[in-house]
């Protein structure tokens, strides 16, 4: 299972109130375990977050990046617990898509498609609703429902000039459904779209050349 972007998951929360103040040294603690998230330590910022939040159980930032850092350990249900609770917490719903991906890691389809439908009755940013589309395409292809899987993806495969990462895993995703409807054409055609912009992303440049 492909994880969820670590792009801009949670450095827009510096922008965002808490519910309450917390003590400085509290903050310069969640300062620390987000350094370790986004330096892959995942398991030094569970035991820092889990100090901070005996302290202040509510504090949103910080159960959302120990959602996330579970969640990047793969330990699913304790990020679904940590993330639902944000959400409940801060009406924020942008962690829906990491939630429904944990859910669709765990096999629980139906509680995955219950989230992708509470996003769909959301004006949320498209960001939120393509990470989410991802989610779902791919669980589409675990069922083997590749036709539902390329409904869902085929209106992605528009040009741009700038595209971001989500764009162009938009692209990767879609060009591997192609693929497997073989439509081989097509897949390689997005393969190399990819590649020019993003020649690292997961195995693009070996499949744009197959």
């Amino acid at each position: 299972m492909q994880k969820q972007s670590k792009n801009n998951q949670f450095e827009k929360s510096n922008h965002r109130k808490n519910l309450f103040v917390v003590d400085p040294k509290i903050k310069v603690q969640l300062d620390q375990a987000v350094q370790c998230y986004v330096k892959d330590r995942y398991q030094e910022a569970v035991g820092i977050l889990k100090k901070v939040l005996k302290l202040y159980p509510n504090y949103e930032d910080a159960i959302e990046v120990l959602g996330l850092s579970y969640y990047r350990l793969g330990e699913y249900e304790p990020a679904i617990d940590e993330l639902e609770k944000f959400t409940n917490l801060t009406k924020n719903y942008e962690q829906l898509p990491v939630i429904a991906d944990c859910y669709r890691a765990l096999g629980f389809y139906k509680k995955m498609f219950s989230v992708w439908n509470l996003i769909k009755t959301k004006k949320l940013p498209r960001s939120i609703h393509g990470e989410a589309r991802l989610v779902i395409a791919g669980a589409y292809k675990d069922l083997g429902d590749i036709d539902k899987a390329y409904e869902l993806m085929k209106s992605c495969a528009g040009d741009s000039k700038e595209p971001s990462f989500l764009k162009l895993r938009e692209w990767y995703v879609l060009a591997d459904i192609l693929e497997q409807m073989g439509d081989f054409p097509n897949s390689r055609r997005l393969f190399k779209k990819v590649l020019q912009f993003d020649p690292d992303l997961a195995d693009v440049a070996e499949r744009a050349t197959i």
